[in-house]
């Protein structure tokens, strides 16, 4: 299935005998689509994907209007419109297309030079970073696991550590303070409009598939 192919299409509820809207884009999460924005007479509504009865030809179907609720926050997809780059540095393109398979989990990423496995991404955020050399595969790029305690100018203290440590590829947002509220696309409220964003946030964030919105929620 083809992302593309749900995008820009009328949405048919079957027990109301009537169009609802048609899809503006798609909200990424945990690597597969969770729902479509709506757009419904010039308001925006979210159609969760569980609630599809059938997209087989150009319109979307669905039992009823009620599966439609109205959107809380903007949300951002996580793959769509993003440049795509090797660990090398090689330039791929622009996201063209995304491949889904029946449940909605994302599959391949294609772009206008190539296509890719999902399994070949290293992190996406700005930007796609992609490891396609297999002699490659067991590389870490991540961070080491060292923990560096400066206390004065004459002592220095080193903590090494083998308890897990969640790195993110938002630090570069702790400190930071929000202009809006998080909430998640399922309307959970992450944080609060002035709150001081912290690693748990972050990492909080990332889980739920809004570290987007919290890029975009920094003064």
């Amino acid at each position: 299935m083809q992302y593309t192919n749900l995008i820009n299409k009328e949405v048919i509820s079957i027990y109301d005998g009537a169009s609802v809207g048609k899809t503006m884009f798609g909200i990424f999460g945990k690597q597969k689509l969770l729902k479509l924005v709506v757009n419904d007479a010039g308001s925006q509504k979210i159609l969760d994907v569980k609630n599809i009865f059938s997209c087989l030809y150009d319109k979307i179907m669905i039992k009823n209007k009620n599966a439609l609720v109205v959107s809380q926050n903007d949300n951002i997809n996580s793959f769509s419109q993003k440049e795509v780059i090797s660990v090398f540095g090689e330039n791929f393109g622009m996201v063209s297309e995304i491949i889904l398979n029946e449940k909605f989990v994302v599959t391949k990423i294609k772009t206008d030079k190539t296509e890719f496995l999902l399994s070949n991404i290293v992190s996406n955020n700005e930007k796609i970073i992609i490891n396609n050399n297999s002699s490659y595969k067991n590389f870490q790029f991540a961070p080491k696991k060292k923990i560096e305690i400066e206390k004065n100018l004459s002592q220095k203290v080193q903590i090494t550590t083998k308890i897990p440590i969640k790195i993110t590829s938002g630090s570069f947002l702790i400190g930071k303070k929000l202009f809006r509220d998080i909430i998640t696309p399922s309307n959970i409220t992450l944080a609060r409009k002035n709150q001081i964003v912290t690693l748990n946030l972050v990492n909080l964030a990332k889980d739920n598939g809004c570290l987007n919105l919290l890029i975009n929620s920094i003064l």
